[in-house]
């Protein structure tokens, strides 16, 4: 039976090059992505914005 991994790469902050939040460093990230995976990860949360905390819909855990 495979390992299955309790850790998820969060993509709402990503690393930046200025103050600009569309101004991201994509070869930090593409570092970052990397590792993650070499490590055997592989959930990537992709939820583009939690408003309300246990709001209707969402399962916070």
């Amino acid at each position: 039976m495979r390992e299955i991994k309790k850790l998820g790469f969060g993509l709402m902050r990503l690393p930046q090059k200025s103050d600009n939040a569309t101004d991201i460093d994509m070869e930090q990230f593409k570092q970052m992505v990397d590792l993650f995976l070499e490590r055997g990860f592989t959930y990537f949360d992709t939820e583009p914005l939690y408003l309300c905390y246990g709001s209707p819909g969402r399962t916070s855990v």
